[in-house]
């Protein structure tokens, strides 16, 4: 593959308010570096941003990074730039799971933002399916027919996913995980014990 591809991501640090960044700036600076890898003569891809691990209730969690999520997604349409939905991916991935078994890949057992390092390989399985093409649709089966359904209703998968090659000769594949996590199944090993 004689392409470089450049994956560029922005999230909770650019929304706090000690960043002191408007969401316009955020997309901004975000089509800024999407334009800096295409002058370099790379292919720039965004990654909408991991979401937080924060539940009001044990099966309704916070969508506190949908503005950044939008904001990606205009960034992406104003520089002919693809992107991965990783904050959809990431929302239906958790909602199916739920809040007690979301908490074991924090890095801390409060903190929400930080992944720990089981975490990151269940997240980071979630970027590379992302990129070999995986729809970030995560499939739940309810119990009684033997049909999966959307753990929500989710948009078409909007982003253009480009030729880019064969790129599965560059990740380890992990069927296991990667059924685990499409299929909406606790992939387990995290540090934090379960809530009771």
């Amino acid at each position: 593959m004689d392409e470089t591809l450049r994956y560029e991501h922005f999230g909770a640090n650019d929304q706090k308010a000690a960043a002191n960044e408007t969401l316009l700036e955020y997309q901004t600076n975000l089509q800024n570096l999407a334009l800096q890898a295409q002058d370099a003569g790379a292919t720039p891809i965004l990654l909408t941003p991991l979401s937080r691990r924060d539940f009001t209730t044990p099966t309704n969690l916070t969508l506190n990074l949908i503005d950044q999520r939008t904001y990606t997604i205009y960034a992406a349409a104003n520089t002919s730039t693809s992107y991965l939905d990783l904050n959809q991916a990431s929302v239906e991935y958790l909602l199916a799971i739920g809040n007690a078994t979301a908490q074991t890949y924090d890095l801390a057992c409060t903190d929400e933002t930080h992944l720990n390092d089981w975490g990151s390989v269940v997240f980071g399985r979630m970027v590379a399916d992302l990129v070999l093409g995986h729809a970030p649709v995560v499939h739940v089966h309810d119990g009684s027919d033997g049909q999966s359904e959307h753990v929500q209703k989710s948009e078409n998968n909007k982003a253009k996913v480009p030729a880019w090659g064969d790129l599965k000769s560059w990740f380890v594949p992990n069927a296991t995980l990667s059924a685990d996590i499409w299929h909406g199944v606790w992939a387990q090993g995290g540090d934090c014990p379960l809530e009771s």
